[in-house]
């Protein structure tokens, strides 16, 4: 990307921020898994440990769908996208 700007301090913040606790919903655990192959995840509510996508490979997720992922691989050339 280019054309961006930004602006503001560096420094450090003067006090503490304070986020809101996020509530991860619970779903069916599928546990980990890494697609090897371009490949799809239907649509439904689902929860997995470790989501890898191997090189050169794209994941689709057909919605509506609901992911819950503890960890996160995309490996390089990898791509996600909604179906």
């Amino acid at each position: 990307l280019s054309g961006g700007t930004v602006t503001g301090s560096t420094a450090p913040a003067s006090s503490q921020v304070t986020y809101p606790p996020i509530n991860v919903p619970t779903y069916t655990n599928f546990g980990s898994v890494s697609f090897n192959v371009d490949s799809t995840i239907p649509s439904g509510d689902r929860t997995y440990v470790d989501l890898t996508v191997r090189s050169n490979k794209t994941l689709t997720i057909v919605g509506p769908a609901n992911i819950v992922m503890s960890n996160l691989m995309m490996r390089s050339n990898s791509a996600m996208e909604a179906g």
